[in-house]
């Protein structure tokens, strides 16, 4: 399973780990795990390895995001694609995409375009998205407003994330036939209570074999 997230990784790199739940044994997960390589720009400096990063950027002279303002570009978006397609590529076949924050909003576009037939993107079986939105700005959104999309889906948000709105989170759910929601107290992290933790296995429960 590809995990994807903007934050807090050195550089990029494709990392496998092997996560199991001993709760129920026959879950043994193998994650490979995708940083994107360019950082947002601080407001303080920090050590590289506390910088936050993105998969692209809105902005052509600066390195930063905002995910609820249409964008003037959406930069690096092209390069993002093509290390996910790598990393499919080459990497896989996987049962599932997960995907955090501007990286669930990626994983949700590369779920899109599958569907649509770009065979860089073979469709897994499931995706779970964690404070993801839909991705605006030249023909991003579009993409995956063109039809519903059929893979079945987990999406988990918070109800006091100021980074990425709950709304933001329920639109993209809206666009998965089927959509399964969890919602949490919380902000913008991934949350790994005992709830949250039984509605991941309920979920994956149905791809076990």
């Amino acid at each position: 399973m590809p995990v994807s997230s903007p934050a807090h990784f050195p550089q990029s790199f494709f990392s496998p780990q092997r996560l199991s739940f001993p709760v129920i044994p026959k879950f043994s997960l193998l994650f490979s795990f995708l940083s994107p390589s360019s950082s947002h720009i601080a407001v303080e400096p920090c050590p590289p390895e506390e910088q936050t990063r993105g998969w692209w950027f809105s902005e052509q002279e600066a390195d930063v995001f905002s995910a609820l303002k249409e964008p003037t570009v959406c930069r690096g978006l092209e390069e993002a694609l093509g290390t996910v397609a790598q990393a499919l590529s080459q990497l896989g076949p996987f049962d599932g995409l997960l995907g955090f924050s501007q990286g669930a909003a990626l994983a949700a576009v590369v779920c899109a375009l599958g569907q649509a037939g770009d065979p860089r993107f073979p469709l897994p079986r499931f995706i779970i998205l964690v404070s993801g939105f839909c991705p605006r700005g030249l023909g991003l959104k579009e993409s995956i407003l063109l039809g519903p999309l059929s893979l079945p889906s987990l999406h988990v948000f918070g109800d006091t994330d100021r980074v990425i709105p709950s709304e933001e989170s329920v639109q993209l759910a809206s666009r998965f036939t089927g959509a399964i929601t969890v919602t949490h107290s919380g902000g913008h992290f991934i949350p790994a209570a005992v709830p949250q933790r039984q509605a991941y296995l309920k979920f994956l429960d149905q791809f076990a074999e």
